[in-house]
């Protein structure tokens, strides 16, 4: 049987509605089931008022996390060097392009959950970074998509050459804590910065320890 284009659009819309109310009941099938166990766990060994708040509190944000959108727009960074490309696994034909470090492209919440689902390094690696909607802070974004813990620790295009004025003792400390992707942006950031003749020369050593690469000098 043959469709007509209007059918065929019809289709695909059902069929996109369908994926994103599956993404949404299990994500909100995370989150409640994380809830249980914060509570299981917390009733155990919290039994003062302040401990009973502390739970309040968790469920609160837990709740509001799953209230979010899947059509919701985020503005997406990119955070890796010489940029990146996603491909999208649940819209065929469907990629978002980042020129550089510090460029901004726009993706539904639902397919940043999808990506979450099927190409996590993006997250892991922190090879992007979230920012703010007008009704939400990143940190419920990450919260959402339960990838909070990868960003506990990250340096943005904002501030990434702050590390490059610590002292040699603290930047040792700070690198050992980042991701793998996170440590290739800052060597990338620093052969830049070699080229450009504004890496200070005296942290060079360090961050071939620290980083372990050479420098080519």
């Amino acid at each position: 049987m043959a469709y007509t284009k209007e059918q065929r659009q019809k289709k695909e819309a059902e069929k996109e509605a369908k994926l994103k109310a599956e993404i949404e009941a299990k994500i909100r099938a995370e989150y409640e089931e994380k809830f249980k166990m914060e509570s299981v766990n917390n009733s155990k060994v919290n039994t003062d008022d302040k401990k009973i708040e502390n739970t309040t509190s968790v469920a609160k944000r837990i709740q509001k996390a799953i209230r979010i959108p899947l059509d919701t727009i985020v503005p997406v960074v990119c955070n890796t060097v010489g940029g990146a490309i996603y491909v999208s696994k649940k819209i065929m034909g469907y990629q978002i392009e980042w020129d550089d470090i510090g460029s901004v492209e726009y993706m539904e919440l639902g397919e940043l959950a999808s990506m979450r689902n099927t190409d996590r390094r993006f997250f892991e690696d922190n090879w992007i970074v979230l920012e703010d909607t007008e009704e939400y802070t990143a940190m419920q974004l990450y919260d959402f998509l339960k990838v909070s813990k990868y960003y506990k620790n990250v340096f943005t295009p904002e501030n990434i050459d702050e590390i490059f004025t610590y002292s040699k003792d603290k930047i040792i400390k700070t690198i050992s804590t980042l991701s793998k992707g996170l440590k290739e942006t800052i060597a990338a950031r620093a052969r830049q910065k070699l080229d450009e003749d504004t890496l200070d020369k005296n942290i060079i050593d360090t961050l071939e320890t620290a980083l372990n690469i050479q420098f080519s000098l």
